[in-house]
């Protein structure tokens, strides 16, 4: 099967944007906990 570019290009934002989301939901659980220890 052959996928245009601009599609592929879709994907790849589209699985940046799944992973920064991810990161900062990490990224505020650990904020988050680090306040519950302070």
């Amino acid at each position: 099967v052959h996928i245009p570019i601009h599609d592929m290009q879709h994907v790849e934002d589209a699985h940046t944007h799944v992973t920064h989301m991810i990161m900062k939901d990490i990224q505020g659980r650990m904020e988050g906990e680090s306040k519950l220890v302070q």
